[in-house]
């Protein structure tokens, strides 16, 4: 039989008494509102890019969360500036307090290339054909990959194009 842990369940930061939210991900309804039942989980819904989103009610005003942000908020604190809420796995699905992070969106998208969700980092060749080999390939300050075949015929284009002006405009560049 699957052995499963207790949730462990605090206040939503703001919603204190309304509503609280587990470190499993799960969103629950505090005091009784229309066609809801005080304790019971909340439907889960989602938002266009298919993530977790609950939508609470507090004083007549309606707003949508996204649940990975309330489980951060709940048991480790308000997002830093600067930051963004991560899922180790990148499973947005997964909103276990254990895959979530506070954490920069460059470190989020060196967790995409680590999980092999990004779909630049699987490319084996450049859009010319030459293969990215550790010879060939060089790697931008920013992390992003270039064919060094494509640049030294690019740069050689470019040269054959200075040439060509030169020798019609007599100028030299």
């Amino acid at each position: 039989m699957l052995q499963r842990s207790e949730e462990i369940w605090n206040p939503i930061p703001g919603y204190e008494g309304w509503y609280d939210v587990s470190d499993h991900g799960h969103v629950r309804r505090m005091k009784p509102g229309k066609g809801t039942h005080v304790g019971r989980l909340m439907k889960e819904g989602c938002d266009s890019f298919g993530r977790s989103a609950a939508r609470l009610t507090k004083d007549g005003k309606s707003r949508s969360f996204l649940v990975p942000r309330l489980v951060l908020m709940a048991f480790v604190g308000p997002c830093p500036d600067g930051m963004e809420c991560c899922h180790a796995d990148d499973d947005n699905k997964n909103n276990h307090l254990s895959n979530l992070r506070w954490d920069t969106r460059s470190a989020n998208q060196y967790d995409r290339v680590r999980n092999g969700r990004n779909p630049q980092a699987t490319w084996t060749h450049c859009i010319h054909g030459h293969e990215f080999t550790e010879k060939n390939t060089y790697i931008k300050p920013n992390g992003t990959r270039s064919c060094k075949t494509c640049k030294r015929a690019t740069k050689k284009r470019l040269e054959w194009k200075k040439q060509q002006l030169q020798n019609q405009t007599g100028a030299d560049f």
